[in-house]
């Protein structure tokens, strides 16, 4: 079994709608993200993923959030999605 791992932090803001709590209120967080990638298989180059691809594709999802309002983000925003940790994991994930 292979496995190649990738992270990356970025700053952002957001409130949780609902929520009873300081949570409802707009705070701020550093975040950290890490992405594993695992398979048994590796290319004819030897890997499993382009490690440089990996890190650009999480790098270039995290610029979205960087510095802003998740909440004002559109996945957040047009589908009503609550910007919780699960939900953010799941945005990387979709994306």
């Amino acid at each position: 079994m292979y496995r190649v791992r990738a992270e990356t932090v970025f700053s952002t803001s957001h409130y949780l709608n609902g929520y009873n709590g300081k949570c409802a209120n707009l705070h701020g967080h550093n975040w950290r993200v890490v992405v594993e990638i695992e398979g048994e298989k590796l290319d004819k180059l030897g890997m499993l993923v382009d490690f440089k691809d990996l890190k650009s594709a999480i790098n270039e999802i995290a610029e979205q959030l960087d510095h802003g309002v998740i909440n004002n983000h559109p996945y957040f925003k047009n589908n009503n999605i609550n910007p919780t940790a699960e939900n953010i994991a799941y945005f990387f994930i979709k994306s």
